[in-house]
């Protein structure tokens, strides 16, 4: 889970030119199961069967923790219903791994399905955008986008990705930058996933309350808010504040269509819990 450190100094690094020598599939064998239970993936799929596809849906937040795995396939599935040829999966980088707040590579992912490719040209862009180096070590067993790929293999066999992760000192400027430049990009052919997971580590009592706080600064937009938050609430806060402010900005309506517990799937009956929700950002037609 997230570590909350603090923020380092920016480095003063020069960008690395490795990107045009990328030779598909680079592949990372060795974490896939990590990242995929059979068991939990065919479940959700199968859930999921009866959620129609919709087309006015250009983002939505889900979790990264398989036990919610039947929320993922629903809102994935939900937002189906255009073509879609990039997938952004935007998530926290758990164990802060390299120096910037923001982190993405060109890398591709197996999945029982087939690989799911990198979208080359915007990855490229992005780190030429931001300033920032490639950092596959950050993606290479980060769960929060790992958990994704087989979902969108799935629902989008021909779709490419683009993974962007934040570590725990990420924050208000970083927000507004992402925020800022996915609304550049998002266009009709391009899907953006917030994989968040919500309160930590507390009783199903306790989370409970935290939710409806959450879901209160959700529903009015309070961004303020939302940076000043901890595990109690979500496990990057700058993600989710990244979700709003491009919502805000090319006036997405933010809808909870999901909201769960570990509490609700497991015995016996944890303690300590992890809460799931299900959100969909969508445009008028």
């Amino acid at each position: 889970y997230f570590l909350w450190l603090p923020r380092p100094p920016k480095p003063s690094l020069p960008l690395i030119n490795e990107l045009d020598n990328f030779n598909p599939p680079a592949r990372l064998a060795e974490t896939q199961n990590s990242f995929y239970s059979q068991e939990e993936f065919l479940s959700a799929v199968k859930k999921a069967e009866t959620t129609g596809r919709r087309s006015d849906i250009y983002g939505i937040i889900v979790p990264h923790h398989l036990v919610g795995a039947d929320i993922i396939a629903e809102l994935v599935k939900m937002a189906a219903g255009r073509p879609i040829n990039t997938v952004i999966v935007i998530g926290p980088n758990h164990n802060n791994i390299g120096r910037e707040p923001l982190a993405t590579a060109l890398m591709s992912w197996q999945t029982p399905e087939g690989n799911v490719m990198p979208d080359i040209n915007l990855t490229k862009l992005f780190l030429t955008d931001h300033q920032l180096q490639p950092n596959p070590s950050a993606l290479a067993k980060e769960h929060s986008v790992g958990v994704m790929m087989p979902f969108i293999k799935h629902y989008w066999p021909q779709a490419q990705v683009l993974p962007i992760v934040l570590s725990s000192y990420a924050n208000k400027v970083e927000a507004e930058k992402l925020s800022d430049w996915l609304k550049s990009h998002l266009n009709k052919d391009v899907l953006v996933i917030f994989s968040l997971d919500f309160s930590h580590y507390l009783t199903k009592e306790e989370a409970d309350l935290k939710d409806e706080e959450t879901i209160n600064l959700i529903d009015n937009f309070f961004i303020d808010k939302i940076y000043e938050l901890n595990n109690d609430y979500v496990d990057s806060p700058a993600g989710l504040a990244s979700a709003l402010l491009l919502a805000q900005k090319i006036r997405l309506k933010i809808s909870v269509v999901r909201h769960s517990n570990s509490f609700n799937y497991v015995f016996p009956k944890p303690a300590a819990t992890t809460s799931y929700f299900g959100v969909t950002l969508t445009r008028e037609q």
